[in-house]
């Protein structure tokens, strides 16, 4: 006697892994896997990968396209309501961090001793720019 599986029958689920994980990409599951063994399977998250907010995108029965944002951070701490409960066909997109990958910068112009390009830091706030790049 055979006893035959339920995907005899029908596909595996699937997920889609992509953007900011080490290895995006198409992933077979049990049926039961959350958003944070998504990314489990997709290697894990890249350095540059932002924590704030993920989307996923839900193929509903009636075919249109559901768009739910999560938060990261606490889905991977496995926050039960961040942490979704994924459906076959489910795509993840895990964004890029901005701050990390170009960092935000002010540009130096006009009379001043050292113009250009410079990393915007936390202490320019209060500080006036002449006191910071004397005319020379």
């Amino acid at each position: 006697m055979r006893i035959f599986s339920r995907f005899d029958f029908e596909p595996a689920p699937a997920v889609w892994v992509g953007g900011e994980v080490r290895t995006p990409g198409k992933y077979v599951t049990s049926g039961q896997a959350h958003l944070r063994d998504a990314i489990y399977l997709a290697g894990g998250l890249s350095p540059d990968a932002s924590l704030e907010t993920a989307q996923l995108f839900r193929t509903e029965a009636n075919g249109n396209t559901k768009i739910l944002s999560v938060n990261l951070d606490q889905a991977l701490a496995g926050d039960p309501i961040q942490n979704i409960l994924l459906e076959p066909r489910d795509r993840l997109l895990i964004h890029r961090n901005p701050q990390r990958v170009d960092p935000p910068t002010v540009d130096v112009r006009g009379e001043v001793a050292k113009p250009g390009r410079y990393p915007l830091t936390g202490n320019m706030g209060g500080r006036r720019l002449g006191s910071m790049f004397p005319a020379g």
